[in-house]
């Protein structure tokens, strides 16, 4: 709890082989987070023993959540484990006087007492639709780290675009990882960060780590839907006239986009976010 708000984080889950990752930062965080909660968003059997186990384990803190499967998508696909079933779940993350950190389950570093800086940020600012930390291999934000000079172009330009080469580019997104591991390693993982801006042109960007209060999104949640990201990202800010905003206190590093999975999962970058966990 932070003042007199609680803390609830949320992901989408789950893979597991990913998820070993992201849990440790959030059970880091138990001071500050009241409960986690795990968006049920596979058929994996293992991978929903994994979640269910953990809510065994910490019965007062993890939630695994489940909605009805709203259908299939529009090329006939089951929603379940793919993304267009994510929207349905906002209604289970819209109570009052709470502030939501949602993570997607493939975020594999949190910074040091990041969900807490990230959730005081959103507190202390209620005006964005949403608030982003800085991410680590988000397309437009690979764009902004080459733009504030944190990151090279010595492997080339990432666009300002949805899916440009911040998304679609696997050796750029390794390149970038590598850099910021390089940075952890030293101690210097600060200095990645994204300088603060207002996405003032409502470009949608991914919504790797985002946080939002629960009232603003009561007052939405049954319209989320199928395109999320764009309704979350542009959309809803758009009507509210209340751009989101990038804030400099806190940095996650999200492993891959699914243009760039085949690459990213045959290097042994998952490998050494696990050694920077446990070291």
């Amino acid at each position: 709890m932070i003042g007199n708000r609680r803390v609830v984080t949320v992901c989408p889950a789950g893979r597991r082989r990913y998820l070993e990752l992201l849990v440790p930062y959030i059970l880091r965080e138990r001071g500050v987070i009241d409960r986690h909660d795990f968006w049920l968003n596979t058929s994996d059997a293992s991978d929903i023993e994994y979640m269910d186990a953990l809510q065994r384990k910490h019965p007062t803190f993890v939630r695994v959540v489940r909605v009805g499967n709203a259908g299939t998508t529009p090329r006939g696909r089951p929603y379940l484990g793919h993304p267009y079933q994510i929207g349905f779940f906002y209604p289970e993350a819209a109570d009052p006087d709470t502030v939501y950190v949602r993570l997607d389950d493939d975020i594999v570093y949190v910074s040091p007492g990041g969900i807490e800086a990230l959730a005081k940020a959103r507190i202390a600012d209620p005006e964005p639709f949403l608030i982003y930390p800085t991410i680590v291999n988000n397309s437009i934000m690979t764009h902004f780290l080459q733009e504030d000079r944190v990151f090279g172009r010595e492997k080339g330009s990432a666009e300002y675009a949805l899916k440009g080469r911040g998304w679609n580019d696997p050796r750029l997104a390794e390149h970038l990882h590598r850099k910021f591991l390089e940075s952890v390693k030293r101690g210097e993982g600060e200095r990645f960060r994204v300088r603060e801006r207002t996405l003032s042109d409502f470009m949608t960007v991914s919504v790797n780590c985002i946080s939002w209060l629960g009232e603003d999104m009561a007052e939405c949640q049954d319209d989320v839907g199928l395109l999320e990201e764009q309704y979350l990202a542009t959309d809803r800010p758009r009507e509210l006239g209340r751009p989101n905003r990038i804030a400099d206190v806190a940095t996650v590093a999200h492993f891959s986009y699914g243009e760039q999975r085949a690459h990213i999962d045959h290097t042994n970058l998952l490998q050494e976010y696990r050694r920077i966990l446990y070291r």
